[in-house]
């Protein structure tokens, strides 16, 4: 996304671009830093901006310079003899290369757009396996306890969806897990322990507070379910559970009135979509939040809320802070 904040100051971006990178500004308070020390960068060449017509020339005498910088460095060819036309000859190797430079002028500004292309699908391809190796701890996890995933529970310090975390690193099962996705600049969180997380509840609720939102770095958990007013963690079921979505790019939002709450995808992949893990072990690259079961929104239950599924098959996976229960602030 930074490489895009000196074309988002310039104007040059398209519409949906334009969009992403506000959003993106809008969730990283360090990338508005960035975009202003761009700004001030800028300043002085903004200073400089003079209203003028280039010389109509110009461009030909340019290609004729990068034609004779390219062809500096070659060897002379030796003079013919004098019955032949040397000059004509000298004169259509230089112009060859003219054309060349000409066509690599041209082809530039169309091949960058696929350069950044290629760049992207590699860290979609990065991330995918970030989430392949999420899987193999939370399968030894539930392996472990009779099929159960790591649950976000009723009452604090293990309230929030990030909960995953210090509940796999407690167990020694979080080794080579990287919860940073490479499409994201932001750093890899350091993982706390349960005891850890239970001290600072009841010490520091504000470092509380502020490790929560942090600890499931780039991606979002399961909240869980409501079953008769109780809360419930994902079970392991083969052949039943298979398309339930277990871990994905983390949503642009963590509260429910924030505005993204609608159709914004993550930000991890510049608002292009997002990688979903499933309970059977495979990864699908989403351009869309609709695909839960039934096509459902995998970033908020079936009424549309920042809260825990309503059943065991409305699966909400939530930034790292968010509880199962979210109020929206009051109205004043």
């Amino acid at each position: 996304m930074d490489e895009n904040l000196v074309g988002y100051l310039l104007k040059a971006l398209d519409a949906d671009t334009e969009r992403a990178v506000e959003n993106y500004l809008r969730m990283f308070p360090e990338a508005q830093t960035k975009l202003e020390l761009v700004r001030q960068a800028l300043e002085p060449l903004e200073a400089d901006k003079e209203e003028m017509e280039p010389p109509e020339d110009l461009r030909i005498r340019t290609l004729g310079l990068v034609a004779q910088s390219r062809c500096g460095h070659l060897q002379r060819v030796p003079a013919a003899p004098p019955f032949l036309p040397a000059a004509p000859i000298s004169w259509w190797r230089r112009a060859d290369v003219l054309v060349a430079a000409s066509l690599l002028l041209i082809c530039l500004p169309l091949l960058f757009p696929l350069l950044v292309k290629a760049h992207r699908a590699s860290k979609r391809i990065d991330c995918e396996n970030n989430l392949r190796g999420m899987f193999i701890s939370l399968m030894q996890y539930s392996d472990n306890h009779e099929g159960d995933l790591p649950r976000v529970e009723e009452i604090p310090p293990r309230n929030f969806a990030g909960v995953f975390v210090p509940i796999l690193y407690q167990e020694g099962l979080l080794n080579g897990v990287s919860l940073r996705c490479p499409a994201n600049s932001n750093s890899s969180p350091q993982p706390v322990s349960l005891e850890e997380l239970g001290k600072l509840y009841e010490n520091d609720r504000q470092r509380f507070e502020q490790i929560t939102r942090e600890l499931g770095g780039c991606y979002a958990y399961t909240l869980g379910y409501r079953s008769d007013g109780r809360l419930c963690g994902v079970r392991r079921v083969p052949g039943e559970t298979d398309l339930l979505p277990i871990v994905a790019d983390r949503p642009p939002f963590d509260r429910p009135d924030d505005p993204a709450i609608l159709d914004a995808n993550s930000q991890n992949h510049a608002g292009m979509g997002q990688n979903v893990l499933y309970l059977a072990g495979n990864v699908r690259w989403a351009v869309n939040r609709y695909v839960g079961p039934d096509d459902k929104d995998i970033f908020l239950n079936k009424n549309h809320e920042l809260k825990a599924g309503l059943n065991q098959f409305d699966t909400v996976l939530a930034a790292s802070g968010v509880r199962a229960e979210q109020e929206a602030p009051p109205v004043h």
